[in-house]
């Protein structure tokens, strides 16, 4: 096994590579997605809701006229004050996880979107137990390729977090798992 130092390390640098329509096919992704009104409904539901959090589900809609669920997580500890608020995003799974230690933080509203465009009631399944490259599907083209819609999903989550009264839309946050 070949060791480096730190300095060896520091000094790598990745060549980024990018079609030369890139920006151009993102650019057209964001157009789309202008094109749909930033309309949302929270569902008050109180299956994950405990004496510290109110969990609510949110819909909204997102290109190719889907309709996207997720949860959204408010900690009581804050009082009527907005707070930060974290779009946390899901791995790579059709299910939509419950509210965890992980994805949650202290006076952070959290917006867990199922970007698969599944519903509350929808189980967890992995890709991998359907007998499907999930990943792959409709990779032939830019404009079919799943995550062409994830990433539309993912900005359209945004929006709607930042909407939120609770939240400081100054004051956002973007993580989570594989995606």
């Amino acid at each position: 096994m070949t060791e480096y130092s730190v300095t060896e390390l520091a000094a790598v640098r990745s060549e980024v590579k990018q079609p030369p329509d890139f920006t151009r096919f993102w650019d057209s992704v964001r157009a789309d997605l202008s094109t749909v009104p930033v309309e949302w409904e929270r569902i008050p539901d109180a299956t994950w809701t405990t004496d510290e959090l109110t969990v609510d589900w949110l819909r909204f809609s997102s290109v190719d006229d889907q309709l996207i669920y997720g949860w959204l997580a408010v900690p009581h500890e804050a009082g009527s004050m907005q707070r930060n608020g974290y779009l946390w995003l899901p791995g790579y799974s059709f299910g939509n996880p419950p509210p965890r230690r992980e994805s949650l933080y202290s006076k952070t509203v959290t917006f867990g979107p199922n970007v698969h465009g599944n519903t509350p009631d929808t189980p967890y399944i992995h890709p991998a137990t359907q007998n499907r490259e999930y990943i792959t599907e409709g990779i032939e083209s830019p404009q079919t390729y799943a995550y062409r819609g994830i990433v539309a999903h993912c900005l359209r989550a945004l929006d709607v977090l930042k909407e939120q009264p609770e939240v400081n839309p100054d004051k956002l946050i973007v993580g989570g798992m594989s995606q």
